[in-house]
């Protein structure tokens, strides 16, 4: 909408101006406060569209693990990230860890997948108390961790048709479809290992919300 196009701009304008600012408090000190250190404001000439604009952000990072955040979900509480990333790094069964939103914690609850799913999961210990790793049956676009790699060669694996649109609304479905015809053909397990999908349980909730004010 033409209406959108001015305050999109403003919106622009000031991230390049903490990009700005994080670059140059990259040499202050050994430990610069700034979250915006190593960050980079990616423009397109054309629209993209979610998964483009991943893709292309995947093109640039140099790091192994990537998290992705939508700039209209936000994190409503802190968690640890760095205790996640060392539970990750130890197993590689964990290639996508999401973060928990209402609809995500729904459909990961034993009672759901036994329900719908007809599979009796085990959950994975957290690093936090309390918290452990389910199990998810869907590649969510909400707030994730996720190895790079695992990205680049599952998700945007060539010959894949990912253009525009959103990854959860194409390569989504086509995981829940192969993981039905592995649950009726009683290899579900080895199926799911393929896309290595969990959700952080913490027992406090959700933790990504939307800024309109919904947790959906």
């Amino acid at each position: 909408a033409v209406e959108w196009v001015a305050p999109y701009a403003e919106f622009r304008e000031r991230l390049d101006a903490l990009v700005t600012a994080g670059a140059q408090a990259a040499g202050i000190g050994e430990r610069p406060t700034s979250c915006w250190v190593n960050s980079e404001h990616l423009c397109m000439a054309e629209h993209k569209g979610f998964s483009g604009c991943t893709y292309a952000a995947l093109r640039t990072v140099a790091t192994p693990y990537v998290l992705v955040l939508q700039h209209d979900r936000p994190c409503m509480r802190g968690f640890d990230a760095l205790a996640l990333l060392r539970t990750m790094e130890a197993s590689a069964d964990l290639k996508y860890v999401g973060l928990p939103t209402k609809a995500s914690l729904a459909r990961t609850t034993g009672q759901h997948l036994a329900s719908l799913w007809h599979v009796q999961t085990e959950v994975v210990t957290a690093p936090s108390p309390g918290a452990v790793l389910r199990p998810l049956f869907f590649w969510y676009d909400s707030a994730h961790i996720c190895r790079v790699d695992h990205y680049v060669n599952l998700v945007f694996r060539k010959g894949r048709d990912w253009s525009g649109g959103f990854p959860e609304d194409s390569f989504g479905q086509e995981m829940q479809a192969d993981l039905r015809t592995a649950v009726a053909e009683g290899r579900w397990k080895e199926a799911h290992a393929v896309y290595g999908t969990y959700l952080l349980d913490d027992g406090a909730g959700p933790m990504i919300g939307h800024l309109n004010g919904r947790r959906y």
